[in-house]
């Protein structure tokens, strides 16, 4: 086999070999400064149609310090109430100093981060004050509520348990809920016991489940609407913890910043007990009679009492003040406007369900309805935006509606022809599928 000659490159045009030590490629080209940070439109969000009142927010720390959480003061605000009221409060008076509070909204919405951000920006995160846990049954809240063994005393005498006061917090409200449903469970009924006194006690298999703790309960509530809502509170399960609580109702799609830093504040009760004044109780108490017919505001009186408390607490007030229980007055009004919104279902079967379900939402859609309009609302229109036929059977809501038909509740527009040579309107025998209360 023949052999190629090796073919010699001309390399007289190439530069001579650099100099021992020099830098082969010369000095490095210095690095460009970065661009500077584009500036972005401050972020527009979205609004809640049941926005808490300004005047319901008391205490200009308070105030401020909630400005610094990025987050809707529909959530931000009786959040701070619930948090704080971990806390052991003192005062002159029988007023209990705590709260109740579910936070509702879309799933990712954020309730869960304005819990985690007031938490770690008042400095109580992995302190007593603080119980992160969701418990199953009277049994799971006693075991969550037990405090720590205290040292053993060198005399030989007896432990003393310090009443334990703390709030216990949810980041998913809804597994408390379910558990509240199940048959023969005495979870509500301990709950409700432990909002009015610091002992709760049930009998259980060998003997008696007692709690000690003066509690306060946070927690957040994924649903979408208020259909959603009266599935959780229902009267047969929940029994009186409905009325007892604060419900905080936020805005869909608030847009959340990472960037967040918390600027932690390290504020607590004074041990001083604050002082409440006999105006205090005139004026609830005049509110209270005030109400219009067939309501009735004694639950939400002490909720207004409570609420003045913690908040005269929390902004450093050694009484309570009347512009203080002006703003708990208004955070009352406030709470009964929700509650009129998002009630608890009384329905026992999913006809009755249905029945709720329709009649609370086709009202809400003729107030939603333009002044002067007709009130015809398309029930189709319906169906679509609750997602009913999905949750219970386009059969069944078909029938509750001819049942509510029949039972003129509501009523089915008719379809109307005008005759092409008089000109008057004639009934076909058919219907427009558009409805109204009658």
């Amino acid at each position: 086999m023949p052999t190629l000659a090796p073919v010699l490159e001309d390399i007289s045009d190439l530069d001579p070999p650099a100099p021992p030590g020099s830098i082969p490629f010369g000095p490095l080209a210095p690095v460009p400064p970065p661009p500077p940070p584009a500036l972005r439109p401050p972020v527009k969000q979205p609004s809640c149609p049941l926005q808490i009142p300004a005047e319901a927010v008391y205490g200009d720390w308070l105030n401020e310090h909630l400005r610094t959480l990025d987050a809707p003061f529909n959530w931000s605000y009786p959040v701070a109430l619930t948090i704080f009221s971990g806390m052991r409060i003192f005062s002159d008076s029988r007023i209990r100093p705590t709260l109740y509070t579910v936070t509702i909204g879309p799933p990712e919405d954020g309730k869960s981060i304005t819990q985690d951000r007031l938490i770690e920006s008042l400095g109580l995160l992995g302190t007593k004050h603080i119980v992160e846990a969701t418990p199953g049954s009277d049994r799971g809240l006693q075991l969550a509520l037990t405090p720590p063994e205290p040292e053993p005393d060198k005399t030989g005498a007896p432990p003393v348990y310090e009443l334990r006061c703390c709030t216990l917090v949810m980041d998913e409200a809804r597994t408390l809920f379910s558990k509240l449903g199940i048959h023969g469970s005495a979870l509500a009924p301990t709950l409700c016991q432990l909002w009015g006194k610091d002992q709760a006690a049930s009998p259980v298999k060998g003997g008696m489940m007692a709690i000690n703790a003066r509690l306060s309960l946070m927690g957040a509530l994924a649903c979408h609407d208020r259909d959603e809502f009266a599935e959780f509170f229902t009267a047969e399960t929940t029994g009186g913890l409905y009325s007892r609580m604060v419900i905080a109702p936020g805005p869909n799609g608030w847009k959340w910043s990472a960037k967040w830093q918390p600027k932690v504040v390290f504020r607590r009760p004074s041990t001083k007990p604050i002082h409440v004044p006999d105006f205090v109780y005139n004026t609830v108490e005049d509110w209270r009679d005030s109400a219009p017919e067939g309501r009735k505001r004694g639950r939400i009186c002490e909720i207004v009492y409570r609420t003045a408390l913690i908040s005269a607490s929390i902004n450093g007030d050694t009484e309570i003040t009347p512009a203080c229980i002006a703003a708990a007055i208004a955070f009352g009004e406030w709470q009964e406007r929700v509650k009129m919104v998002y009630a608890a279902s009384f329905a026992k079967n999913d006809d009755a369900v249905i029945t709720c379900a329709a009649l609370d939402a086709l009202a809400q859609a003729e107030e939603e309805n333009e002044e002067g309009t007709d009130n015809w609302v398309k029930w189709a229109d319906l169906i679509r935006k609750h997602h009913w036929a999905r949750k219970f059977g386009s059969s069944n809501v078909a029938r509750v509606k001819r049942s509510l038909i029949e039972d003129k509740l509501i009523e089915a527009e008719p379809e109307i022809k005008i005759d092409d040579e008089t000109g008057k309107p004639s009934l076909t025998g058919r219907f427009t599928g558009r409805v109204r209360s009658c």
